[in-house]
């Protein structure tokens, strides 16, 4: 279940920190998923998938047939302060595996 600020809780203020740029919207989270093989973290929890993206995904392969290209049971995370402090870039290195040069 998504907090109420997961960008796939579609509340007022998922909305809202979205807008502020504070986190992807769930369309860039997908294409992330797409263009990596990694799964979007929890933000108050980088170590865990995020669940409203893991069952946002199942509801969409179930009920509507689109994203069965999607595994959420494969790929690292990346993590939300990465991505907001560091930018998407570092965050998919990060999950990756791949050492941040300066």
């Amino acid at each position: 279940m998504a907090c109420k600020h997961c960008p796939f809780a579609f509340t007022n203020a998922s909305e809202e920190v979205q807008n502020y740029g504070c986190l992807p919207s769930p369309y860039e989270i997908i294409q992330m998923k797409r263009n990596t093989g990694h799964n979007w973290a929890c933000h108050s929890n980088e170590n865990s998938i995020c669940m409203g993206f893991a069952d946002h995904v199942k509801w969409e392969k179930e009920n509507v047939g689109r994203w069965k290209e999607i595994d959420t049971s494969k790929g690292n995370l990346i993590s939300y302060e990465t991505w907001f402090h560091e930018g998407e870039e570092a965050a998919i290195k990060k999950a990756n595996g791949e050492e941040l040069r300066i």
